[in-house]
């Protein structure tokens, strides 16, 4: 447990109380509304992203699809990139990193299939289906 906050870490979780597909849909959507609960002026900068991922460290998990939050940081000298970070809490974790990382590791970017929403769209699709997603994310393996 992560006694900071009373929550598994990943060494620690159980994962036989995990749901077949994972948590990561509804904890994407949590953690995006707890975000902006806590900092409302947040939104128009947070977004949630459904993508395939391919966990390059575990031959024994095929791609499959997987949901996170992205927050853009813009710097004020706009001579700066803008930075952004993948905010993960599935299964219990709490990982934060900068976005490029994140996604390097999960394989995002040469897989090229995600789909990125505004807590809006996420809002509305949300009402539409009855569930966290994947609402338009077919991957290669159909998980």
């Amino acid at each position: 447990m992560n006694p900071r906050h009373n929550k598994p870490t990943s060494s620690n979780v159980d994962y036989a109380d995990i749901p077949e597909k994972g948590n990561c849909f509804p904890a994407a959507f949590h953690l995006a509304e707890e975000h902006i609960r806590s900092c409302p002026d947040i939104e128009p900068l947070l977004r949630i992203v459904h993508a395939e991922v391919d966990c390059q460290h575990r031959e024994d998990v095929p791609a499959h699809g997987h949901a996170y939050v992205t927050i853009e940081h813009p710097h004020l000298d706009p001579r700066f990139p803008k930075l952004a970070t993948a905010h993960d809490s599935s299964l219990g974790r709490e990982i934060v990193m900068p976005l490029q990382v994140y996604e390097d590791i999960g394989n995002i970017g040469e897989i090229n299939n995600k789909h990125v929403y505004t807590y809006e769209e996420v809002l509305k699709n949300l009402l539409k289906h009855g569930h966290y997603g994947p609402w338009d994310l077919e991957t290669s393996t159909g998980l």
